[in-house]
């Protein structure tokens, strides 16, 4: 899979290897990609100090992954979570818990956003719920600079909850 944090400028120059660009008010080769201390980016000329102000869309912002739905298909289970955990599932889920109770029993399919998502496999995983996902890319893979990311707009700041 590829690294989709390579294409963005948030990383470069994080990573200090963004490019420079010429400069329009003094014509050199001196215009660097800056971050402030809030994390937006802006260019700045070395030598005349000019700033340019940018506005900035991100690979993963751009990603249309973070606007799809992801099927999540809970396998009926043969053994029932404690109650502590039935209480968790149901808050993700948010139902009630028999409604939480049911769904493990019988089994259900529903479509979730991303973000919900995330909360919802942690906490399956934690509990040993079985269950299958269809339409499903993991993003932290996909952008696996997420964590170190300075960028206050990053759609993978759902992530870091």
């Amino acid at each position: 899979m590829i690294n989709g944090c390579e294409a963005c400028i948030a990383y470069q120059v994080q990573k200090g290897i963004a490019k420079t660009d010429l400069c329009e008010n003094c014509g050199k080769q001196e215009m660097f990609w800056r971050q402030s201390e809030a994390g937006t980016l802006y260019m700045e000329c070395s030598n005349c100090h000019d700033t340019i102000a940018v506005d900035l869309n991100t690979p993963c912002e751009l990603d249309p992954v973070f606007n799809q739905r992801v099927n999540l298909t809970i396998v009926p289970q043969q053994n029932m979570p404690e109650k502590e955990a039935m209480a968790e599932l149901s808050k993700a889920f948010k139902v009630n818990v028999l409604g939480m109770r049911k769904m493990l029993v019988e089994g259900t399919s529903r479509d979730v956003i991303l973000e919900d998502l995330e909360i919802i496999i942690s906490l399956m995983n934690k509990y040993s719920v079985k269950y299958r996902l269809k339409n499903y890319e993991d993003c932290k893979v996909k952008y696996p600079f997420y964590k170190e990311c300075k960028y206050p707009y990053s759609a993978m700041r759902i992530f870091m909850k």
